[in-house]
């Protein structure tokens, strides 16, 4: 018997978001509550969560990254897209070829 049921929980857990929900909220396993779960519910929770995070996480690299310095006393400038674009359109790459 309690190997049946060990093996209903190892197999149970293959349900990740389910255990993070669970443990979030604090909710036994099979209780009423944990039944009436829709498994997409959770799924969605799990992906803003994550999303939520990655975004605020980003916000406070990016910052860092506004105010860095390099060793050498230069600073790191932050480019959007634009300005990367034209950026790159100002290169003159015949510096870089090479003189035989």
């Amino acid at each position: 018997m309690n190997n049946l049921i060990k093996n209903f929980l190892i197999n149970w857990n293959n349900f990740p978001i389910d255990y993070w929900w669970r443990h979030k909220y604090n909710i036994p396993f099979g209780s009423s509550r944990h039944r009436e779960m829709c498994w997409i519910d959770m799924a969605i929770e799990y992906l803003e969560e994550k999303e939520i995070t990655r975004a605020m996480t980003r916000d406070e690299e990016e910052d860092e990254y506004e105010n860095t310095k390099l060793n050498d006393g230069r600073e790191i400038v932050k480019l959007n897209s634009k300005e990367i674009d034209e950026e790159y359109e100002k290169l003159d790459l015949s510096e870089f070829d090479k003189k035989d």
